[in-house]
């Protein structure tokens, strides 16, 4: 089912991102028909697609080096589906391969995959040579056009937001009990703090929402708490300065805070402790008890001091709970030495047994293929490939709205083929679906299934004219996929947690 339509003030929305998408499909889809050769403007504007669609995970943070990555996945995948072509039982096969691959090495995804099989399946609409460099000379467009300095891409990596709101809680709690920390300065830092805080919760919502970092999420909501606790340390602090004058001193808060503060600040360092060193202030105050003479002042001094202690547990609570989430936060730029090193083979390692879920849906699928022969065969590997996820859970939420999108995409795209509108019109249609499934990609799958299964079929139909049967294929093809993602998730290894490592599904 599809989700409640967006807002326009939703943080989700990449907007910036979708105008750019879209660019980068009807530059050369206008530049095509403006030359005469509308076959090769779609040529390049399906390179250009199947780059793009792998930004998606992180539009604002997306590199240069990962798109060019993307753009080498693209050649790869268009050279074996020129090669394969016709054959259909090799070009399953190598499919599989190379999906099951994807499954194993994160950078590689589906791209490789995706790409032989719309290649191999679909007639060439040029010869195969220059296909192949339109092709990459669409990728390239969009690796770069997408890496410009848009003012969409000035969101900062979600690592260095969440160091700089450590360190931003950090200067919050150093004003806790500071005499010389006014109303106002203190007002000040507390409202900076909180926009650090809402910052870090915008830009993890512009990711894909299947996508996001579960280390990220994790931080997150420990600074969020710990922000909380600060807030009520100072409530605690300012009560026991007027209740009973000189009662900070007496405990020592200005060590307490300091304390904090440094530990804030190292928790998102170059390589964070596993244990964040705060100071014991509960044992502090259970010396001070002994030491109370019982009047009224001391049990009211002693009675904050114990709710500060126990506020200062919870921070500690918090942050020594997401050490482990900042460590892995922390590695910055590729690690060379885990690109180089060949990936884990154990069976236990959730990435081979995704692997090994991809190959097997992708096995059933090929065997349906071959029994069942129906139109548009690709769709249905497809469809596999891009639906199944590391868990049961994730599978299945993905394939109700890719089955929903793909449905009400499918139904669009028929009855625009039906119609058979002329180059122009296609250009405003492929153009319109790609602002939306780029735009609305953050928000929900089910939108950027719809979108993206009205665009391809659109583009596809630019290069070689199509006929409504294909998006009547893809709908039925893609509820067969669907059944059979949950059927391998369900049946293959079902248990297991959510990782935080995205498939690289670009379909």
């Amino acid at each position: 089912m599809l989700a409640r339509a967006p807002r326009l003030e939703d943080p989700r929305l990449a907007l910036g991102f979708g105008l750019t998408g879209a660019a980068c499909l009807l530059i050369p889809l206008l530049v095509g028909l403006l030359t005469g050769h509308p076959a090769g403007g779609a040529t390049v504007g399906l390179g250009a697609w199947l780059v793009a669609a792998r930004a998606i995970t992180n539009p604002a943070g997306v590199r240069t080096l990962y798109m060019l990555g993307v753009v080498l996945s693209v050649g790869v995948g268009t050279s074996l589906g020129i090669l394969l072509s016709g054959s259909g039982g090799a070009m399953v096969l190598v499919a599989s391969a190379l999906a099951g691959l994807g499954g194993l090495v994160r950078p590689i995804g589906v791209t490789p995959a995706l790409t032989l099989l719309l290649t191999a399946a679909n007639p060439l609409p040029l010869d195969p040579v220059p296909h192949a460099g339109l092709q990459l000379l669409g990728g390239l467009l969009a690796a770069v056009l997408l890496t410009l300095p848009w003012p969409w891409r000035r969101t900062r990596p979600i690592v260095a937001m969440l160091g700089e709101t450590a360190d931003t809680l950090a200067g919050l709690v150093g004003a806790v009990a500071d005499p010389a920390v006014g109303q106002d300065e203190w007002d000040e830092r507390r409202r900076k703090a909180a926009d650090a805080i809402a910052e870090v919760r915008t830009a993890r919502a512009r990711r894909v929402w299947w996508e996001r970092s579960r280390a990220a999420g994790d931080v997150a909501l420990a600074l969020r708490r710990v922000f909380h606790e600060i807030i009520a340390l100072r409530g605690l602090c300012d009560t026991l300065a007027r209740r009973a004058p000189g009662g900070a001193d007496e405990a020592g808060l200005g060590d307490l805070v300091a304390s904090l503060s440094a530990a804030l600040s190292a928790y998102l360092a170059d390589c964070p402790p596993t244990h964040v060193p705060v100071m014991d202030f509960g044992d502090r105050v259970d010396r001070l008890r002994d030491r109370a003479a019982g009047g009224e002042r001391e049990m009211v001094v002693l009675v904050l001091l114990r709710q500060i202690a126990h506020s200062v547990t919870r921070i500690q609570e918090a942050l020594d709970g997401s050490t482990e989430a900042a460590r892995r936060l922390c590695t910055h730029g590729l690690d060379l030495t885990t690109l180089a090193a060949p990936p884990s083979l154990a069976f236990d390692d959730p990435r081979v047994r995704h692997a090994l879920r991809v190959v097997l849906g992708t096995a059933f699928a090929s065997i349906i293929i071959v029994l069942v022969k129906p139109a548009f065969p690709h769709w249905l590997v497809i469809a596999v490939l891009v639906t199944i996820q590391p868990t049961y859970g994730e599978t299945r939420a993905k394939v109700w709205a890719r089955v929903s999108g793909s449905t009400a995409g499918g139904l669009v795209s028929a009855a625009v083929l039906t119609v058979a509108p002329g180059h122009w019109t296609l250009v405003a249609l492929i153009g319109v679906s790609a602002a939306l499934a780029f735009g609305l990609a953050p928000t929900h799958q089910a939108y950027w299934a719809t979108f993206m299964t009205m665009c391809v079929l659109l583009l596809l139909d630019f290069q070689m004219p199509q006929t409504a049967r294909i998006a009547e294929s893809r709908v039925v093809l893609t509820v067969v996929g669907g059944v059979i993602a949950i059927a391998c998730a369900r049946l293959l290894w079902p248990r297991g947690k959510r990782n935080g490592w995205p498939s690289g599904s670009a379909g």
